[in-house]
């Protein structure tokens, strides 16, 4: 057992130091060559962390090409007070799906909180007008028609932006995510009184483009 952890070792040991002579052999030629060997030496690896995770709408060859843009910044910005180079590839491609893992996750949880957001800054007269739009829009589960079909639909989103100030349209995607009227005054250092008047005019824009819609 003793002698069979040696040779273990021994084989990691000798991994890790080829793959950083490669990266050195890369950094000291600028010759592509290595960093396509290095980037071909680590796909096993990449892909036994692809395997691990499961992105909705993305497949493994989209997943795995989201763990070459983390490896990528690892061997840019690697160092040897880094510990090894494949430890640290490990990391930040890890830490890369993770990321767009959670962009994925606030993009499908924006897009379904949407309905609700809009309809809590409507007034209640307003909200039956709201809801029969809000019904016409699509029910689709994947990523792209979430994004473009539920966050007010792309034509309203489009309009939105035409027609809201700069204010309006940081207040109206804040209120939408939740935030207070503190939390928004914060964010956007501006008072809670302009908060409050932003939010006035958005209802009023609001409640004229879906009655347009609606026509």
């Amino acid at each position: 057992m003793f002698c069979l952890s040696i040779v273990f070792a021994t084989k990691d040991n000798a991994s890790h130091f080829k793959e950083e002579m490669l990266l050195l052999k890369y950094r000291t030629t600028k010759n592509p060559a290595y960093l396509e060997l290095l980037c071909e030496h680590i796909r096993g690896l990449l892909l036994f962390l692809v395997s691990r995770f499961f992105i909705k709408g993305y497949d493994k060859e989209d997943i795995l090409q989201i763990a070459y843009i983390g490896a990528m910044q690892a061997i840019e910005t690697w160092n040897k007070d880094k510990g090894t180079l494949k430890n640290f590839i490990c990391l930040c491609a890890r830490r890369e799906i993770i990321s767009e893992l959670a962009k994925w996750k606030r993009q499908a949880r924006i897009a379904d909180n949407t309905a609700v957001s809009m309809e809590h800054i409507l007034s209640n007269r307003e909200k039956a007008e709201y809801k029969e739009v809000e019904i016409k829009l699509s029910c689709s589960t994947s990523p792209e028609s979430i994004y473009l079909q539920k966050e007010c639909s792309l034509e309203l989103n489009q309009a939105i932006f035409r027609q809201f100030s700069d204010l309006e349209k940081n207040v109206l995607l804040l209120r939408m995510e939740g935030k207070t009227y503190e939390e928004m005054s914060q964010i956007l250092c501006v008072g809670t009184k302009s908060i409050d008047n932003a939010l006035s005019r958005i209802k009023k824009k609001l409640t004229k483009l879906i009655l347009k819609k609606e026509r």
